[in-house]
């Protein structure tokens, strides 16, 4: 292992890396948010790739916050959690040339397959599944008022794990 040090390109010093990515040794995704005035959009980029193994990274468009990345062959699905005004996620078809507006403010992203994936919601956010390797997604009924940072599929089968963040939604009463 070597460490090294993730500086994206920026233009103010601030920008918080969210989910590293990397598809294989040379080839991977980042996401990343920086903060902002609430009532304008971002104005950097909240994606950027690498082609050297994490050497540099280039940034991609669209000017958003990303929370979390997953990428199933050539189909990259972006999460957002910037619930503010202007969040969405994202997917490309064509590996990151063309990106298109998919998922309304979600945070955590996973697949147990191909096809089925969830995304969370982030503060009282309805929940979306996808049952078409993320290019389009579906409202779930479930809200949950808990700050869901991460979902986890179990390959193969229909189980997904998440964990909350704090015990807001179920107090422990002694």
């Amino acid at each position: 292992w070597t460490v090294t040090l993730v500086t994206p390109q920026v233009s103010d010093s601030t920008c918080y890396v969210t989910q590293i990515l990397m598809t294989d040794s040379l080839d991977g995704w980042m996401t990343c948010e920086a903060p902002r005035n609430v009532n304008a959009p971002p104005y950097n980029p909240g994606l950027y790739q690498t082609v050297d193994g994490g050497a540099s990274w280039i940034p991609v468009n669209p000017l958003e916050n990303f929370s979390d990345i997953y990428v199933i062959g050539s189909t990259i699905i972006l999460s957002s959690r910037d619930v503010d005004k202007f969040g969405t996620g994202y997917v490309s078809s064509d590996g990151g040339a063309n990106f298109f507006p998919a998922i309304p403010k979600s945070n955590g992203l996973d697949f147990v397959d191909n096809l089925n994936g969830v995304a969370t919601g982030y503060r009282a956010q309805v929940w979306y599944h996808s049952t078409d390797g993320g290019l389009t997604w579906l409202g779930l009924t479930h809200v949950d008022s808990i700050e869901t940072w991460s979902v986890y599929g179990v390959k193969g089968t229909p189980f997904f794990f998440t964990a909350g963040e704090g015990n807001d939604k179920y107090p422990i009463t002694p």
